[in-house]
């Protein structure tokens, strides 16, 4: 039996970085992501974000390549919202992102700076390197 725990802090941003993450399409988003993540075997331990981007902490299996799954994920949210929600221009992505690999013993940190992302950028306690660019 094989172990392993492969940890991912990954990050983008709407394109242009519009703020266009409402409550609604967060929700929606969040929920899709959540769906995706299960269907590829993987375990999402944190997801939150601002009207301009998202950060996920995830669990990926190492037979999974971590750009593919980045790709599944935001083309799967981005056609969820454009199909769900009727709109004068289309939901998208950036075209990049982030990601950066953590040990276990930096989980609780990550999930906590995830989990406090609106509160974090209210109050300009960002982490270097942890923010998307701009597109």
């Amino acid at each position: 039996m094989s172990h392993w725990k492969c940890f991912y802090h990954i990050v983008w941003a709407t394109k242009h970085r519009q703020p266009t993450i409402t409550v609604l399409w967060e929700t929606l988003i969040f929920e899709t992501v959540k769906t995706k993540c299960t269907e590829q075997k993987c375990t999402l331990l944190a997801i939150n974000g601002t009207e301009d981007h998202i950060h996920l902490a995830v669990n990926i299996p190492p037979q999974i390549a971590v750009a593919k799954f980045i790709a599944t994920i935001k083309g799967a949210s981005s056609h969820e919202v454009n199909k769900s929600i009727a709109l004068e221009e289309k939901f998208r992505w950036q075209t990049g992102y982030s990601v950066h690999t953590f040990g276990e013993r930096a989980l609780k940190t990550v999930i906590d700076y995830i989990e406090r992302q609106k509160e974090h950028h209210a109050e300009g306690t960002l982490y270097d390197g942890l923010e998307p660019d701009e597109d």
